[in-house]
Parts: C-alpha cells; structure tokens; sequence
C-alpha cells in the first residue's frame, strides 16, 4: 500500500504504478466517493479517447522546451480540447 500527501490546493498525486494498474493518463476522469471515513477513487470509464482528440499544438516560443514545459503545454490543451 502506497500513501499520498494533499497538497495545500487538495491535489495528490497517484502513484505510477496504481496509474498504470488502472490505465489513468491525463485527462482520465475519476469518481470521487466518502464511504465512512475512507475516500475511494475509481476511474470513469466512456468512451476511449481517440486519437484525434489528443492532436493539438504548442504555441512557439523562443528556445527549446524542457520536457516539464511540453508535458504542462500538452496538458493544458487536452484539458481545452475535451470532450463533456
């Protein structure tokens, strides 16, 4: 068993391996339930994300990208591209 630290936001952050067990990328949705004093995260599932839903493009900026800055970029427009 892993734990979590909340940030000050409310955010965690899964851990790598629960996110690969259950096929959570971002942008995966996730349901949130109290049962008792547990909280207890399932993944959403619906439709498969297509390919097309994850083109987007980086604005161009001057100099090279670090892969922190991309991953942030890509993020942000997966969450402007998706679908309700």
């Amino acid at each position: 068993m892993s734990s979590v630290t909340v940030s000050t936001k409310g955010q965690i952050v899964l851990p790598a391996e629960v996110r690969r067990t259950l096929g959570i990328v971002g942008g995966s949705r996730l349901e949130v339930t109290v049962i008792g004093n547990e909280v207890v995260l399932k993944p959403v599932r619906g439709d498969p994300v297509q390919p097309r839903d994850c083109v987007s493009t980086i604005p161009n900026t001057a100099g090279p990208l670090s892969v922190e800055r991309m991953d942030e970029l890509l993020d942000q427009a997966f969450v402007r591209n998706a679908k309700p």
